[in-house]
């Protein structure tokens, strides 16, 4: 059991303070007192030391029930996050765990609390603790007033056994499906851009395989409507970045494995790479395909892609190949298009047509302001498109008087310079 306090609770009354009668009361219902000055010297961020010890983690079990003894006193500020202070941390983490709370006020309107008035005095952080006070007093918490340390420990033992007998509150917040789908759809951007954020999908590792084991015309908010759904039903509604960061890969992760034992996911790269193109070029309206006098089908939309991904990679000097997906220019795109064999693409209106229906299917982005460049969404995708390209060319060339091979090989010998 987590007890959180302020300083002058522990040093007051001097002939047995408010903490000391709360720690036997604990003990006396056959719990475990756990408390931050407790805490050894580890090589730990304070504020990760805090929040494990009292929610858990992979390597430690959290605590069962979080009691909070609070006074006037702010406590003192978080060394990794002043933001806080170690109580408000505390109370913080047991909200989002979630595991049982029980809160205790000191009643400062009592005639005698045995407490110095010049150590009820918080001149640093007053302001701060009135403020904790309000979202404590907001949080839909029974909350009980003590006056002295006896009442404190009757208060706190008659609550431990309510508890235990299962006739307590239960101050666990939890959700509806209902409240989760409203969650979702409100943050389902953020969630979105926290996933982006882990180093492993920066460096291209993942989109395509949680792309792909999505299901048909399910999105990334869906997956993570339903996983927080099944998994989560306690969920608080402010999520703290890193969990959502964890939460995201936990969800990919199961995901995964799911569709692996289903054999629901490819089985090589190509069939990855055009499952993922097919899957996306499913627009919600059929009426999207119609632009410009041209029907816009899945064979066309996976040549052009092919035909702009090696055009992508030709922009070293003139116009050699980098080997390596970049930003490209919109005439560039345009103009590969128009000269690319079979694509049947009847003057500018229809080349733009096609690239705006790309871009509208975000199988094409506009990477910043300028939206005259274009960037394929993912690396690994406009690599396998590109070889796809070339090996068309080569292969068409192996007819004729194989011009196209040397060029390409002469081309792998030098490097390529921007």
């Amino acid at each position: 059991m987590f007890l959180s306090h302020t300083s002058e609770l522990r040093l007051y009354p001097s002939g047995g303070s408010y903490v000391s009668k709360a720690e036997r009361a604990v003990s006396a219902c056959g719990h475990v007192v756990v408390d931050m000055a407790d805490f050894p010297s580890i090589d730990q961020a304070p504020a990760a030391v805090c929040t494990e010890r009292v929610g858990g983690s992979k390597r430690q079990q959290g605590c069962d029930v979080y009691v909070g003894i609070f006074g006037t006193r702010y406590s003192s500020p978080v060394r990794d996050r002043p933001e806080v202070s170690y109580t408000e941390l505390e109370f913080d983490t047991a909200t989002e765990a979630p595991i049982p709370r029980l809160v205790f006020l000191l009643d400062t309107e009592a005639a005698d609390l045995g407490i110095p008035s010049k150590a009820l005095i918080d001149r640093t952080y007053g302001d701060r603790q009135e403020a904790f006070l309000e979202k404590v007093g907001n949080a839909g918490l029974t909350l009980q007033k003590f006056s002295n340390p006896d009442q404190l420990s009757q208060l706190l033992e008659r609550s431990l056994k309510a508890l235990a007998g299962g006739t307590g509150p239960d101050n666990r917040k939890t959700y509806t499906p209902a409240d989760l789908n409203t969650w979702v759809e409100q943050h389902h951007q953020a969630l979105e851009r926290a996933f982006c954020a882990i180093p492993s999908v920066q460096q291209r590792r993942l989109p395509v395989l949680i792309e792909t084991a999505l299901g048909e015309k399910e999105s990334v908010a869906d997956r993570v409507r339903a996983w927080l759904q099944a998994q989560l039903p306690g969920a608080s509604e402010d999520l703290d970045p890193a969990l959502v960061e964890a939460l995201l890969a936990q969800m990919f992760i199961d995901d995964v494995i799911a569709k692996r034992r289903q054999g629901l996911l490819a089985g090589s790269v190509p069939e990855l790479m055009l499952s993922y193109v097919v899957r996306v070029d499913t627009p919600s309206d059929p009426g999207m395909r119609q632009r410009a006098g041209l029907r816009i089908d899945g064979p066309m939309v996976q040549r052009a892609l092919r035909v702009l991904a090696l055009a992508s990679h030709r922009q070293g000097q003139n116009g050699r190949p980098l080997f390596q997906p970049v930003e490209f220019p919109g005439w560039l795109a345009e103009q590969a298009l128009g000269a690319a064999d079979g694509m049947d693409l009847e003057g500018r209106n229809q080349r733009q047509a096609l690239l705006g229906y790309l871009i509208d299917l975000n199988l094409l982005r506009t990477p910043g302001a300028d939206e005259s460049w274009l960037r394929f969404p993912l690396d690994p995708l406009a690599d396998y498109l590109a070889a796809l390209r070339q090996l068309e060319r080569l292969e068409a060339d192996s007819a004729g008087d194989g011009a196209l091979w040397q060029e390409f090989l002469a081309e792998l010998e030098q490097p390529a310079h921007g």
